[in-house]
């Protein structure tokens, strides 16, 4: 991962936004001059040291970011090749720039800073103010005069660097909306599921209704996403589902049926809690619970 020291923000900073039309992403570049250009490096930099103070966290659908202390880190893997945010913003520095007439009359879905071969930083915000949408912009000079060109407000934050091949993210909503929209999970909700059946026997037609259940389900999707990722039903067996199940009071015969994984409208949610290890006794009380995040020790 990158080491954050060895940073350097030594290029022109080019300024990116991009927008939604239909199911395309588009955007660009836009002109900047002199105060503004050293303003958005020196939040960039700003930034930097403010990772630099925060503890790291590796990323994962069900953890829960303390964003004053932590952030989240994840392997540029995260985002997929192609991703059409990355293919924007790749050399968008040698674009002409956006003229007023291209911009869109809805909101813009991010803006970025640009420092070709070094970092990018997102911000999931619609800086774009349009007076098409009903607000009247002035300026006072000695009177209100009416500002016709459109107006731009930016705050100093930053939603998601990506650094190397390290991507730090310090909203973990503003990442996924990002980069791990449906788009992304028509892509991969099927490789996860079947991916099970790498290491433990499914019923016929259970990675069918998993996929089903998972695509119309966030929690659910969260739960396969993760067991996807950390890969420990590499070393489980049937046998120890089957234990597993029994220990937190699930009928296993309702979840495994000839040795397989069964997965129907009804098991699908108690099974994927007990694959991802999301269920729990309490020690003192005995009470069983079941938790939507964790994290590792």
């Amino acid at each position: 991962m990158t080491d954050l020291d060895s940073v350097a923000l030594d290029q022109p900073v080019t300024l990116a936004v991009g927008w939604r039309r239909r199911d395309a992403l588009e955007g660009g570049r836009l002109e900047l001059r002199g105060k503004v250009a050293t303003t958005f490096t020196q939040n960039a930099n700003s930034h930097l040291e403010s990772l630099r103070s925060r503890t790291s966290r590796p990323y994962s659908p069900e953890v829960d970011l303390d964003a004053k202390d932590e952030y989240l880190l994840a392997d540029l893997a995260e985002i997929d090749l192609g991703d059409p945010i990355l293919d924007l913003l790749n050399r968008v520095e040698l674009r002409d720039p956006l003229s007023v007439r291209q911009l869109p009359r809805q909101s813009l879905l991010f803006y970025a800073y640009v420092f070709p071969g070094a970092a990018i930083f997102l911000r999931k915000f619609n800086p774009y103010q349009s007076a098409k949408s009903g607000k009247t912009f002035t300026r006072l000079t000695n009177s209100l005069s009416e500002i016709e060109e459109p107006v731009f407000a930016f705050d100093d934050r930053v939603d998601v660097a990506i650094l190397d091949n390290g991507v730090f993210i310090s909203n973990k909503n503003a990442f996924e909306q990002l980069f791990k929209d449906n788009e992304y999970l028509v892509r991969n909700i099927p490789n996860w599921a079947s991916a099970i059946t790498t290491y433990l026997s499914m019923a016929p037609g259970s990675v069918g209704i998993l996929i089903q259940k998972c695509t119309s389900n966030t929690r659910l999707r969260r739960r396969l996403e993760s067991i996807h990722r950390r890969g420990h039903l590499a070393s489980v067996t049937i046998g120890a589902v089957r234990t597993e199940a029994i220990k937190h009071g699930i009928d296993p015969n309702q979840i495994i049926r000839n040795g397989q994984l069964h997965f129907d409208q009804v098991s699908s949610d108690d099974l994927l809690k007990l694959l991802n290890e999301d269920l729990l006794i309490g020690g003192l009380s005995g009470t069983k619970f079941a938790v939507d995040k964790k994290i590792p020790r």
